[in-house]
């Protein structure tokens, strides 16, 4: 889709905008629903698709789930964003569709009456929060958006002599689900607000201290979670998402 010029959105334009776009938003609504915890089975999941591409055809259903509102709501609140003037310029490739997504994102949060969080803003009320049912709500958060980029740092291994370092990797690769919890609701909470630290510079800090040739404290290896993570979708094609379960609290 064309829009680099920059005239206001005609009638035409917003039509060929949906047509090109509808689809994706609706994906995109989906995955975050999924990621937070909304959506609680592979029937949900499959009933939202289907009504997703059954706007495309203008034969939606009227709403069958509260889920089905917000959806609704999130393409409502998307397209009254995006028809404001001047956003056309920013919807323009290469990174186009990037903005849109945090659009979509921003009036996700906004339809279910939540903050959409920063980063360092999450991780600030995970740490700064009084009451463990708070502190709980943000930390599930905080595994819901960043478990994925955590597991796969704290499985980027040091380099140690083979001999002595193979213990330390057959543990990692074991018990990385156990070791992910551990760095979320133990060290996380425990060093970020003293040290203030980026979450990158946490993660190596957590890798320096406890990654040995010997391998890893006992204290992690049998830790068990307190928070389980909430399910998220994966992507399988340009056409298909999956539902997948998240493991449960002693993983």
């Amino acid at each position: 889709m064309r829009l680099q010029s920059t005239q206001g959105w005609t009638e035409d334009l917003k039509e060929e905008f949906i047509r090109t776009y509808d689809r994706q938003i609706g994906r995109w609504v989906l995955h975050l629903l999924a990621q937070y915890g909304l959506i609680s089975s592979v029937q949900e999941l499959s009933a939202l698709r289907a009504h997703v591409e059954a706007r495309l055809r203008g034969a939606a259903r009227d709403s069958f789930s509260p889920l089905v509102d917000i959806v609704s709501e999130v393409y409502v609140r998307t397209y009254q964003a995006v028809f404001r003037e001047r956003t056309r310029e920013k919807l323009a490739p290469p990174d186009g569709e990037r903005y849109l997504f945090g659009i979509v994102r921003h009036q996700f949060f906004a339809a279910l009456g939540k903050d959409d969080l920063s980063e360092k803003e999450l991780l600030d009320r995970v740490v700064q929060s009084k009451r463990p049912q708070t502190r709980e709500g943000h930390l599930r958060e905080a595994k819901a958006r960043l478990w994925e980029r955590v597991r796969d740092a704290l499985l980027c291994l040091p380099v140690l002599d083979p001999e002595n370092a193979q213990l330390l990797y057959e543990q990692i690769d074991r018990h990385i689900d156990v070791i992910t919890h551990y760095f979320f609701e133990r060290f996380l909470v425990e060093r970020y607000a003293s040290a203030r630290s980026t979450l990158d510079s946490l993660l190596e800090e957590f890798r320096r201290t406890y990654y040995r040739a010997g391998g890893l404290p006992e204290e992690i290896l049998r830790y068990r979670a307190q928070v389980p993570r909430r399910p998220h979708v994966r992507l399988i094609s340009e056409h298909e998402h999956e539902f997948a379960s998240s493991e449960g609290v002693d993983s």
